[in-house]
């Protein structure tokens, strides 16, 4: 599936990848290609919230976020991700509506 964030084209994709399992990993944001991985073996309900972290991570590396030169404090991330949660709900909702 692809969505449209902050100008890019990005597409999630599942595959079956044993490397991403072996790093201890069951889902990815690769930003700079614009693309959230999920580990297709997972159930419904971890897949969903494996996309939910990924969109997470998709957002804090858009707004440049991801960052280690700035600390933010709880509740600085808690208004981020309530203001984004609508968005991250829609792209999660379309994606299982369409699998």
């Amino acid at each position: 599936m692809k969505f449209q964030f902050a100008d890019r084209e990005w597409t999630i994709s599942e595959k079956y990848d044993n490397e991403l399992l072996a790093a201890g990993h069951i889902g990815e944001c690769r930003s700079i290609d614009s693309l959230l991985v999920l580990y297709s073996g997972l159930k419904k309900d971890m897949k969903q919230r494996t996309l939910r972290h990924e969109m997470v991570h998709c957002l804090l590396n858009v707004y440049n976020l991801d960052s280690d030169k700035k600390r933010y404090t709880e509740e600085e991330l808690c208004e981020f991700v309530a203001i984004h949660m609508p968005f991250i709900d829609k792209i999660v909702k379309n994606y299982f509506k369409s699998a």
